[in-house]
């Protein structure tokens, strides 16, 4: 859920400093730099930053994980990176990443799903749960991410 694959950014959307976003640029770049800095063991790095990587990194991912969710928020700093990771991701051979099928239905080891949410911002579904929202008032992205969990808990349901 709108995971942060990139900490030090230069995305038009990072840039943005955006309004409608509960970090600034400037925290989210002093926040990054601190953990980088930390960073002892360069191999590690991957893991912090997966925007970055080769794109073989991901090649086995199917023997790992069946499901992946990741969401953000047009008008979150986050946005540009975690849709070009979504791309490599939606890139990898059918084998490791499931593409939809015209009839609907998936084929591969991966469910991945990238849902970019209208006027959303960083952790929205976060931020309705936090503020109680009632269930009509959920953003779009809560729902999506509500039933994703769902189906994991009862896949056969």
């Amino acid at each position: 859920m709108s995971p942060w694959v990139c900490l030090n950014s230069r995305t038009p959307s990072y840039l943005s400093d955006t309004p409608l976003e509960l970090f600034s640029t400037a925290k989210i770049t002093e926040y990054g730099a601190t953990v980088l800095s930390r960073i002892e063991d360069p191999s590690y790095l991957p893991y912090i930053e997966p925007v970055n990587v080769p794109d073989r990194w991901f090649e086995r991912m199917g023997d790992v994980v069946g499901r992946v969710l990741m969401t953000a928020g047009e008008g979150e700093l986050f946005r540009d990176d975690i849709v070009k990771l979504s791309r490599t991701l939606s890139a990898l051979p059918s084998r490791e990443v499931m593409k939809p099928k015209e009839n609907g239905e998936n084929c591969g080891k991966i469910d991945f799903r990238l849902v970019l949410q209208k006027d959303g911002i960083h952790n929205d579904p976060i931020v309705d749960f936090v503020v109680g929202l009632p269930e009509k008032q959920l953003g779009s992205v809560t729902k999506v991410v509500v039933e994703w969990l769902k189906d994991g808990i009862a896949p056969d349901r």
